[in-house]
């Protein structure tokens, strides 16, 4: 009976052994608070630019700079014999790297034509021939750049003729009457009538004034290849030749279309 006693007792002491083992196994250390967190790491690496660079938006100024649009004068051509002279100015157009504008192909070949006519006519025997170029850039806003060449002639007398080139920065390309009211007849007719009230109201306050009736060669109506230029404020100029709608004493002549007709280009 006595064995017995001692085996229990010594089962228990061997339990009691076993769970005191089990139960001492050393704590695992609490986090250190000096030590950063990864979230931590993250907006520390972000902060002094140590992490990957992110894609970026094309750089502004370049942006800005790729709409910038010089005029400058190549070489001019000039001519003098006798009674016939020639002052050829060649406008060129170029972007903000230099590259010249297809436009200015345009401008030359019409130049080149005037010179050919000079040419002809000083073959001629007798006579007076003059021939001259000018040209003024009339808006130069973020969206478009417009210039206005003059060319004046003289025979008998003297002639004067506007040809204008509009060129969208958007695309470096010259743009019509159409393309730019974006082939809208209704805005078309209302331009119509506002140059008709102009007219009439120009007629009314000075007789010195006059066009032609529109019945005989006079004001029949704009359309997409009249000429046209855009003033300092973005407004829509249209242009009209000696003789086109109005006496050689008329000279050239245009109209400053409002806002409210045609809108504003800028």
């Amino acid at each position: 009976m006595k064995r017995k006693h001692l085996l229990i007792s010594s089962l228990m002491l061997a339990a009691v052994f076993l769970l005191t083992a089990c139960g001492s196994s050393p704590a695992q250390p609490a986090p250190d608070a000096s030590a950063p967190s990864a979230a931590e790491d993250s907006v520390s690496s972000a902060a002094d630019g140590s992490a990957a660079p992110s894609e970026t938006a094309p750089d502004e100024e370049t942006q800005a700079s790729s709409a910038t649009l010089t005029v400058s004068d190549a070489e001019p051509w000039r001519d003098e014999s006798g009674d016939f002279s020639a002052d050829l100015v060649y406008p060129v157009i170029s972007d903000a790297n230099g590259n010249e504008l297809e436009v200015n192909a345009e401008i030359a070949a019409y130049i080149d034509g005037l010179k050919s006519v000079y040419e002809e006519n000083k073959q001629q025997e007798g006579g007076v021939y003059s021939v001259s170029t000018s040209y003024e850039v009339t808006c130069d806003n973020e969206r478009y750049l417009s210039l206005r060449l003059l060319t004046t002639e003289v025979m008998a007398s003297g002639t004067q003729t506007v040809k204008a080139f509009t060129i969208d920065k958007s695309t470096l390309e010259t743009v019509s009457l159409a393309d730019l009211l974006g082939n809208d007849e209704d805005r078309m007719l209302k331009i119509d009538e506002e140059i008709r009230r102009q007219m009439r109201e120009q007629t009314e306050q000075d007789p010195n004034i006059t066009y032609f009736d529109e019945g005989m060669d006079g004001f029949a109506g704009i359309s997409e290849d009249t000429s046209f230029s855009l003033d300092e404020s973005g407004n829509l100029v249209i242009l009209f030749d000696e003789y086109e709608i109005a006496p050689g004493s008329m000279g050239l002549v245009s109209f400053t279309i409002p806002e409210s007709v045609a809108g504003k280009f800028a």
